[in-house]
């Protein structure tokens, strides 16, 4: 044999030993871990949606983490954590979307099954899981924030503010919905007044954190013509919550919401969902830092009066769920935070805008962009609620577009869609400044509605299958600057 191939195989076997524990661990390897104090100065909980979450420093958490490598767990004991964990999905997960569902599914088919491993390894077979359901889970002796993407947000004086644009188009922006007691909200119900005199509206709530929507109530009544307006169908606690939110509470603070005002929004069951009431345009504006109260008001005026709403939310928001709680697992010591009240909005909001645990919003959450790809929110929005007044049938609609095929300045390298005119497959780019939301919505009144995959600002990507007078039809769009069709080589990463 050749020695170059000799040494390779030597290489690997030796990489390999030092990859994978041995099958039989020590009897020292196998004894109890005792608890190891995280040593995190800071008394605000890991699921604190404010700054300063307590966080273990780094040296002792690669401290903590080397002896969890080094303490093993028979496969009895794995069971043991396996079945606590598992427990604990069974009574505080509950599975909202069907991507939370699989998660469940998996959980129970396939964690437990681990031959003896470090206790390391086990807690970090967990990691997955725990994410896709809403819960959080850190090794023995580490504590870190849940919310890891969660950036503080720059706090604005005062709480509210008004302003109406050229084209009558009032814009209220709300900067916190963290306490109804401010002063300033007693002004509130004379400045509502005059914003129904306005042809339309945009409410900016992308720094609206906090969980008191009380201030704005009376107002989404109004806006709604609901007066009985109740957005939640049910609150879920289980009867097992109090041991876990007292070790939480016992160790941590957390800014949670009040029960008592969040109970006073349960109503009797909704009616058979109806399509929202004719009324002004109304655009709602939301970013990383909405939180409980600014989901709940947007959503309501999405389902009641027709709203559109531009901009993301963080993948784990607390419309849906409140009330920290936090288990330790045996034999690991790994802790285990999670939600233990379960917050269920209405059922014909829930038709109009997706459960309650998965806002159908497409726009992704704000992030840092380059100038050349950063997209002002508000400009679209005013804009939007203008040509909406201006085109009461609707604005803008794809099936209004002539459906001449040829190619253009707008419309560039049609020639690629023939047959074998690439010889793996063509990328079809649709360049624009808009948001997601609302490309989106252009598209769906394409016949056929052709399918958006993921992009990045100002790029979007269509199925190749996307026949070219739809594409001639989007291109067309005074909301799309470029459409562009080029041959992609297997093996490209897009």
């Amino acid at each position: 044999m050749n020695q170059s191939v000799v040494l390779l195989l030597l290489l690997a076997a030796a990489a390999c030993s030092e990859t994978y524990r041995p099958l039989r661990p020590t009897p020292d390897q196998l004894e109890p871990l005792e608890g190891i104090d995280p040593r995190a100065s800071s008394p605000i909980g890991p699921l604190a949606l404010e700054p300063g979450a307590a966080t273990t420093p780094l040296g002792d958490a690669a401290l903590a983490r080397g002896i969890a490598r080094e303490r093993y767990l028979d496969s009895a004991r794995i069971r043991d954590v396996t079945d606590t964990f598992l427990g604990l999905v069974d009574t505080f997960a509950s599975p909202g979307t069907p991507e939370m569902q699989a998660a469940f599914e998996e959980a129970h088919r396939y964690l437990g099954r681990a031959s003896p491993s470090s206790i390391f390894h086990v807690t970090e077979s967990f990691t997955s899981y725990a994410y896709r359901l809403g819960f959080c889970i850190h090794d023995a002796g580490v504590t870190a924030p849940c919310h890891y993407k969660w950036q503080p947000r720059t706090l604005t004086s005062p709480v509210f503010e008004v302003r109406t644009s050229n084209t009558d188009i009032a814009v209220l922006a709300i900067h916190d919905l963290g306490n109804a007691a401010d002063p300033a909200w007693t002004e509130f119900p004379t400045i509502a007044k005059k914003l129904s005199a306005a042809r339309g509206l945009v409410l900016d709530l992308r720094h609206a954190a906090g969980a008191d929507p009380r201030p704005l109530l009376p107002w989404l009544r109004e806006l709604t013509g609901r007066p009985d307006l109740a957005p939640l169908r049910a609150i879920e606690r289980p009867m097992a919550a109090d041991i876990y939110t007292r070790f939480y509470n016992e160790r941590y603070t957390d800014r949670g919401r009040d029960p008592a005002v969040w109970r006073a929004l349960v109503g009797p069951p909704a009616a058979p969902p109806s399509p929202p009431p004719a009324r002004r345009p109304i655009e709602v504006l939301v970013g990383r830092h909405c939180e409980s109260a600014c989901e709940l008001v947007a959503r309501v005026l999405e389902a009641y009066a027709g709203a559109v709403v531009v901009g993301g939310t963080p993948q784990h928001g607390r419309l849906g769920r409140d009330e920290p709680a936090m288990a330790t697992l045996p034999h690991t010591h790994a802790t285990v935070y999670f939600y233990a009240t379960r917050y269920l909005l209405a059922a014909d909001i829930e038709a109009a805008t997706g459960p309650t645990d998965a806002w159908h919003l497409s726009d992704s959450v704000e992030e840092p962009q380059p100038p050349s790809r950063s997209l002002d929110y508000m400009t679209w929005a005013i804009r939007d609620v203008a040509q909406r007044i201006a085109h009461p049938a609707g604005w803008p609609r794809c099936n209004a577009k002539p459906v001449a095929v040829q190619s253009g300045p707008k419309l560039i390298g049609l020639s690629s869609l023939g047959r074998k005119a690439c010889r793996s497959r063509a990328r079809i780019e649709v360049f624009s400044d808009v948001p997601t939301s609302a490309l989106e919505r252009y598209l769906s009144t394409c016949a056929p509605k052709p399918q958006l995959h993921s992009g990045y600002a100002g790029t979007f990507r269509l199925s190749e299958t996307t026949p070219p007078s739809v594409l001639a039809q989007i291109a067309a769009s005074e909301l799309v600057h470029m459409v562009l069709i080029d041959c992609v080589d297997v093996g490209t990463v897009d």
